[in-house]
């Protein structure tokens, strides 16, 4: 175990689904950690400067309910508009009759579509390897997509409890 003298920054980084707003979702986790004795941020994004820092950051951008394939999906609309439009009309073209609900199941949720545009995304751009490889080694972040003010809030996040800045 970690001794928490030498934990520096606590950051949690969840998603919001349509069933729920970032806000009310913060609201939850903040009222059953501040019994944790954690000093825990009044509001969403913040980070408290304490020992350790903590903050808590929601996908996409801590308004709006969704995920992180909502970020990845305004990346790919920078630089690989073509296979964004090609894999949208692929999932939303496809034949749900000739599927179970087992087999539905993870499409039919709010963030199914995204993911299995993102997931088709990834598999042209590294078949056979998985989404973080492609992240890794491909363009989905880059100088331009850094300049998409949801992927700036969440890197100043990460910077905030991470120190750097």
């Amino acid at each position: 175990m970690i001794p928490a003298s030498k934990i520096f920054g606590i950051g949690l980084v969840l998603d919001a689904d349509d069933t729920q707003t970032p806000q009310k979702r913060f609201e939850e986790l903040t009222s059953k950690l501040s019994v944790s004795g954690l000093l825990v941020p009044s509001v969403l994004g913040e980070v408290v400067k304490g020992s350790p820092r903590f903050g808590i950051f929601i996908m996409p951008n801590n308004l709006d309910s969704g995920t992180l394939e909502d970020i990845l999906l305004q990346c790919v609309q920078v630089n690989y508009p073509d296979l964004l439009r090609l894999s949208t009309d692929y999932v939303s073209g496809i034949d749900t009759t000739q599927l179970n609900q087992d087999d539905l199941r993870e499409l039919n949720k709010p963030s199914g579509k995204n993911k299995a545009v993102v997931s088709s995304i990834s598999s042209i751009l590294k078949p056979g390897r998985t989404l973080q490889v492609s992240i890794q080694d491909n363009r989905w972040v880059d100088e331009q997509t850094m300049e998409l003010e949801s992927v700036k809030l969440a890197r100043t996040f990460l910077d905030e409890i991470t120190g750097f800045i």
